[in-house]
């Protein structure tokens, strides 16, 4: 069990729930943050009410990777006006990117990978949305 992921002909699985997460952590300390709850602290005034039908807060547009940080991570969609703005912010992190770290420290090695990965597959999701004019599906 997990997330998927589907937008134009791109599809793929975003992870476990927990490691789902834990690529949404990365993000958020890619853009400054110290973790995804030093995110979330950070913007609770500015993202309003959740919305049931898109599966994020109203507000989500209005913060950094807020469609993607800030959706429930399960059914719900992220619409082509939004992931226009997400393909541009992901693109400047995969741009801002340091060297892997050091084949000693394999953990972290392995995760990072993984994580430039899914990095990399939400870039063609995005893509693929605006391509296709179909909002990215979460199931």
């Amino acid at each position: 069990m997990g997330l998927k992921i589907s937008a134009g002909n791109k599809a793929f699985r975003a992870g476990s729930y927990t490691g789902f997460h834990n690529f949404r952590n990365w993000l958020a300390q890619k853009i400054g943050f110290k973790n995804i709850e030093n995110y979330y602290d950070t913007y609770k005034d500015i993202i309003g009410e959740f919305n049931h039908k898109t599966g994020m807060h109203a507000g989500a547009s209005r913060v950094p990777l807020g469609p993607l940080l800030e959706h429930s991570d399960c059914d719900g969609t992220i619409n082509n006006k939004q992931a226009v703005k997400l393909l541009s912010e992901l693109k400047e992190i995969k741009q801002n990117l340091k060297k892997l770290p050091h084949k000693d420290k394999k953990d972290t090695r392995e995760n990072e990978i993984w994580f430039r990965k899914n990095l990399d597959n939400w870039i063609e999701a995005c893509q693929g949305a605006i391509d296709s004019e179909d909002p990215i599906q979460f199931s």
